[in-house]
């Protein structure tokens, strides 16, 4: 394919970069000590637009997570194994020119080597799916089901797109989001986006990890690895204590390791796990079959036990055995802690990064808008967190139990961290956030939400309680405020808030996808389920709706160069919520009603 021009050479100076649009790919140009590179627009971790990032003299970092390239050649500084997919350029009668269908030619070629490839498939509800996908789309791809995990190996390159999987499942699938959910670790060089996922072998490539990159310089994600951990004994003169260790490996889940063979052999078998034909993970072992009322129900009649009989047990939404639903992530506490804690590493660290002088230099038009939005933010988070620590006090099931409750433990995390914010702003600002209870109680932005919020904490019925949260107003509520807010929050300057809230809706993104999943279970065993759920969709959606319109003047009155006007933030808002909710019911099926959820 020919060279097409992009920008007039005198477009783009030293030291500058820009985003252009060509035949359906979208590009980062960049021009250092007077040479032009040209990108594909998107950070090999989790694809986010590199052109909103930061260019110091050749080393590139994205604003999300802080990857770092070096732009001379697209290779990765931190971390060293990341990568850029290169173009090649040339510039001519003043004209910067790119060839979009052709890599750089100084990119070297691996296509006389191999070795196995791919992913490790973990128990998600849709892994069958994406399994079956592989098999048809490479042929000679070797399958090893370990039990708890599958590990997939084919030669040199593995291929997986959404449309395949699409076709087994005959529903929408979310492709990015449920494969990083589903996949653990991986071998080889992967490139993923929304469409498809290639893994790519390279020499000196080891499990779940990549060295010398090789090969087409493609985006890529460094490897999520499952940690294991080993019980070790310390003896001391009047004491034995135990403690564990962690470590990173590829494609295993968390086991214990490192004990003695007798008694490992004792803890062989679990009663209550017979009927899996295999031998159980950490997270079977840690989940499954707490909650013994749900099937005996309560021994001595309290009013606490009328109360579960009558909104737990009498609730619409029904399945014939909850057990059969697993957490796709398969959260425990050990790896739930060891997970957070790297993300609050991140999220501490971008928060001690802001100075005095940071906060000094943000205007008054936006310290005002802060005041009225950012300050009251943590009442409503508040009530979130209540009202999935009540689904997960009312679950029929452990394993339901448990992901509501981490799901509460991250809402806490968020309100936490929007004090801390405020906190720092008002070193500086010392009147700013004085006013946030009354804002929330009387300014005409929040009453909706407010109305919204106090009217679910009272949703006595766990299953509407569950739906009313997980699938009309959180979307709505995260996308609003975690995405469009922080969207408007660059433009207004405030990049570190934009990042605060990026690395806080990676929370929400899994709070979707273990609501999703248990729904489609629910939905698969009992399908007059799917009628309930509709009901209880069409119920909440108009008053979510209204509680998203509401912040219009939030919107109309941000500055020059925003995210454009509030029917495109509304709209970004509704189409957000129908893609997540369309996996349950069939995008040609959404119930009617919803404007804005």
């Amino acid at each position: 394919m020919p060279f097409e021009p992009i920008i007039a050479d005198t477009e783009l100076w030293d030291g500058d970069m820009t985003a252009r649009s060509v035949d359906g790919h979208d590009l980062l140009l960049v021009r250092h000590n007077g040479v032009v590179y040209a990108y594909e627009n998107r950070c090999a971790h989790l694809g986010v637009a590199l052109s909103e990032g930061r260019l110091d003299g050749y080393v590139l970092t994205c604003r999300a997570h802080h990857w770092q390239y070096d732009v001379r050649g697209g290779s990765g500084v931190n971390p060293a194994t990341a990568c850029l997919r290169r173009f090649a350029v040339k510039i001519e009668d003043g004209k910067v020119f790119v060839d979009v269908h052709a890599a750089s030619p100084d990119v070297p070629n691996a296509e006389d080597v191999g070795d196995g490839v791919g992913p490790v498939l973990t128990g998600h509800p849709r892994a069958q799916a994406v399994l079956e996908a592989i098999r048809r789309l490479n042929p000679s791809a070797e399958i090893h089901n370990r039990g708890s995990y599958i590990r997939v190996l084919a030669p040199r390159r593995c291929l997986v797109t959404r449309s395949a999987v699409e076709d087994i499942l005959g529903q929408p699938f979310d492709f990015r989001a449920e494969l990083e959910i589903m996949m653990p670790s991986f071998k080889g060089r992967m490139r993923l986006d929304d469409d498809e996922a290639v893994w790519t072998f390279e020499a000196g490539a080891i499990m779940g990890a990549t060295t010398i990159p090789i090969g087409r310089s493609h985006p890529e994600m460094t490897p999520n690895a499952m940690p294991s951990f080993k019980d070790t004994v310390r003896r001391g003169d009047d004491e034995v204590v135990s403690m564990f260790e962690a470590s990173a490996i590829g494609g295993a889940t968390a086991s214990p390791t490192g004990r003695s063979r007798q008694e490992t052999a004792q803890k062989r078998t679990y009663w209550h796990l017979t009927d899996l034909g295999r031998k159980p993970t950490d997270y079977d072992i840690a989940t499954s079959r707490l909650h013994y009322w749900t099937a005996r129900g309560f021994e001595v009649k309290v009013p606490v036990s009328e109360w579960y009989e009558r909104y737990q047990r009498g609730s619409e939404l029904r399945c014939r055995d909850w057990e059969e639903w697993g957490d796709p992530r398969q959260t425990t506490y050990t790896t739930y802690t060891t997970m957070q804690r790297t993300r609050e590493a991140f999220v501490n660290g971008l928060l001690d990064s802001i100075s005095d002088e940071y906060d000094q230099g943000l205007s008054p038009e936006w310290l005002a808008l802060l005041n009225r939005v950012l300050a009251p933010l943590r009442y409503p988070g508040h009530g979130l967190q209540m009202v999935a620590a009540y689904v997960g006090n009312m679950a029929p099931t452990a394993r339901i139990t448990i992901a509501a409750t981490f799901q509460a433990a991250d809402e806490m995390r968020r309100v936490q961290r929007l004090a801390y914010r405020m906190r720092q702003l008002q070193v500086t600002h010392p009147e700013f956030g004085r006013t946030a209870l009354q804002t929330w109680q009387d300014d005409p932005i929040w009453q909706p939400l407010r109305e919204v919020i106090e009217a679910l904490l009272v949703t006595w019925d766990w299953g509407e309680a569950l739906v009313a949260l997980q699938f009309v107003l959180k979307p709505a509520f995260d996308e609003l405020f975690m995405t469009q807010f922080g969207r408007l929050a660059r433009a207004a300057g405030d990049d570190v808030l934009d990042r605060l809230f990026f690395s806080l809706n990676e929370d929400c993104a899994w709070h979707r996808a273990w609501s999703e999943s248990l729904m489609l279970t629910a939905i698969r065993d009992t399908p007059q389920s799917a009628h309930v759920v509709k009901g209880w969709i069409e119920n909440w959606a108009p008053r979510v709706g209204r509680a998203v319109s509401a912040f219009r003047p939030v919107f109309d009155e941000m500055p020059p160069g925003g995210v454009g006007r509030f029917a495109t933030v509304l709209d970004a808002i509704e189409q957000f919520g129908q893609r997540y909710r369309g996996a349950l019911f069939g995008r040609r099926n959404l119930p009617p009603g919803e404007s804005a959820a």
